[in-house]
């Protein structure tokens, strides 16, 4: 499953998807009897940061925090790859 996740300012989001990754799984578990597999996408960091130390240094606390919970955190940049990878892997 993919969520979207905005790191430019605000943070609440990322933190939220993080701190939920746990409950989320095992509810998928009880309900569906799956593993679920959560990637956050978010945008580059350089059109988050481009100048900013201070944007940079929270955009990389927010995919940090949200790797430290066991999230994939991938780019839009990365999303034609993945994708290709899910058509794959789901055989469509």
């Amino acid at each position: 499953m993919f969520q979207a996740v905005s790191l430019d300012g605000d943070l609440e989001a990322a933190k939220v998807l993080a701190f939920s990754v746990e409950k989320l799984r095992e509810g998928v578990q009880r309900v569906e009897n799956a593993s679920l597999d959560l990637a956050a996408v978010v945008e580059p960091l350089r059109s988050v940061a481009p100048e900013s130390d201070e944007a940079e240094e929270r955009y990389r606390f927010g995919v940090e925090t949200m790797e430290e919970w066991g999230l994939r955190v991938l780019t839009t940049n990365d999303l034609s790859r993945t994708a290709e990878t899910a058509r794959k892997e789901l055989r469509v």
